[in-house]
């Protein structure tokens, strides 16, 4: 379920509905707001120069089968394990600076974008990171790779509040 929502008006740490500048439509959670500076150092995030506290929470397991309509399977933090095992991913509790807290995924402690150049996000953008960090193009990739890049705050469509029902 979602509320209509401007980028004026999503505030750090909520899951937004947003176009990306290719037109597809993604959901992520907003970290940068206009003037942040945003870097990614071994897998954790850094904001305005401060990193942001991630304490480890066990780890999300699910069955390792075909997932959703596109029939694609998980990517392990356990390694490869054999069709029906158990994929096991560490999950980690980040905590903004305002106290907001929510858990991301970290399926390998050394993936593509888990070190990154310090970003300063530009007037009128906003920055995305996906809580599955390491099986997301978000905000840390330029659109020419299928990333989103810095997001105008005009594409921004909605405040998600509550997941009614989640598929694989």
């Amino acid at each position: 379920l979602a509320s209509y929502a401007s980028g004026a008006t999503v505030s750090r740490g909520d899951v937004v509905i947003y176009a990306n500048p290719g037109g597809t439509v993604r959901i992520a959670r907003l970290i940068g707001l206009p003037g942040d500076r945003i870097e990614m150092r071994a897998g954790r995030v850094w904001l305005n120069g401060q990193p942001v506290p991630a304490e480890p929470q066990g780890s999300f397991d699910e069955v390792f089968s075909l997932q959703g309509e596109n029939g694609v399977l998980p990517r392990c933090g356990n390694g490869p394990v054999g069709e029906g095992g158990i994929c096991s991913t560490p999950r980690l509790r980040e905590t903004l600076p305002d106290g907001r807290a929510y858990d991301v995924l970290d399926i390998d402690p050394a993936g593509p974008a888990d070190q990154t150049g310090e970003v300063i996000v530009p007037l009128g953008h906003l920055f995305f990171l996906g809580d599955n960090r390491d099986d997301v193009l978000d905000s840390r990739f330029a659109p020419l790779v299928g990333g989103d890049g810095l997001v105008p705050m005009q594409a921004v469509l909605a405040r998600a509040d509550r997941i009614v029902v989640s598929a694989d």
